[in-house]
């Protein structure tokens, strides 16, 4: 009985992830997109894995499938995700076909945040080089530019400035 309930429990190795990935919260420091893009990168892979062992899961008993060997699923998986749909691999059961699309949808989600993350840096970088920029055009005061203010500074009444 032991032997039969063994295979099912592999899955559950995945949970030492959940030590890495909290390691990696700890060492970054870094901007939040950062953790945002090492999230998701954590949760693509997971999610190609799981969706991998369902659609074989699904799809090896099943008359005329051709996911029939973990290697097919691994790559049926990582082809859906990308979003790339070579075809050469799909599933024909109703639950094989639900893993299809819950894995389109995480592909096109997967393809939004990259974008955005890189659409993110591009932008931050721009409006560091412009206040860079903008710092070294403004010259610091000096002394000959404090005595300009100052000789030629007009009273606080707002009238012109008499001599004498």
């Amino acid at each position: 009985m032991v032997l039969v309930l063994l295979p099912m429990f592999r899955t559950l190795r995945l949970l030492r992830m959940l030590a890495l990935i909290r390691m990696l919260n700890r060492s970054m420091a870094g901007a939040l997109a950062e953790r945002i893009s090492v999230y998701v990168a954590v949760t693509a892979a997971l999610t190609v894995f799981v969706g991998a062992l369902t659609v074989l899961d699904a799809e090896q008993q099943a008359p005329g499938a051709n996911i029939t060997e973990f290697g097919d699923a691994l790559w049926w998986s990582v082809v859906t995700v990308t979003t790339v749909g070579y075809g050469d691999y799909y599933p024909v059961t109703t639950e094989g076909r639900l893993v299809a699309v819950g894995l389109m949808l995480i592909g096109i989600a997967l393809v939004g945040v990259l974008t955005a993350a890189v659409a993110s840096w591009f932008i931050r970088n721009a409006n560091l080089s412009e206040s860079a920029a903008s710092a070294k055009k403004q010259p610091e005061p000096g002394p000959e530019l404090e005595e300009s203010r100052v000789e030629g500074a007009a009273p606080q009444g707002g009238g012109p400035a008499k001599a004498g």
